[in-house]
């Protein structure tokens, strides 16, 4: 019945639980299921769970503009920069001047637009935008998400 003993476990249970509630928060975001009660624990569910939805996520097989259907990662691939490159055009390296009456004819932004475009942004609106982001949204390309933003 040390008393530093005690501090220490109890220190350790509280880090444990930190942590069991952290993986928790992380499973909820890869599988993006909504209804996980804290405390359930079922790690083996929610891992077969992001294990299902990742095999869902890629193309088995593409049907082309003439009908006929590609299943193999190469063809699938080819089919898609086409179709892409298709519908974006083709760079051309020998335009000679910018067609203004191509131009004129477009959306224009107003004068008022155009310097809210070029406006600085303030640490305000920055806030604003940080905090209308729930904390447990799926974390952007870099990993982390809003609540790290949030506490740092």
């Amino acid at each position: 019945m040390n008393e530093n003993w005690i501090k220490k476990e109890k220190y350790q249970t509280e880090k444990l639980l930190e942590l069991i509630t952290t993986e928790e928060h992380i499973m909820r975001q890869r599988a993006k299921v909504s209804w996980i009660r804290l405390g359930d624990g079922n790690n083996a569910y929610f891992h077969a769970s992001v294990k299902s939805k990742q095999s869902k996520m890629h193309i088995q097989k593409l049907c082309k503009e003439d009908g006929t259907v590609v299943t193999s990662y190469e063809d699938i691939t080819q089919e898609v920069l086409q179709f892409y490159g298709r519908l974006m055009g083709i760079a051309q390296h020998n335009l000679e001047a910018v067609d203004i009456r191509a131009l004129r004819k477009g959306k224009k932004l107003s004068s008022n637009q155009r310097n809210m475009l070029i406006d600085h942004v303030t640490v305000a609106e920055i806030r604003d935008a940080l905090n209308s982001i729930e904390d447990l949204k799926a974390p952007g390309v870099d990993g982390y998400n809003s609540k790290f933003f949030k506490a740092s």
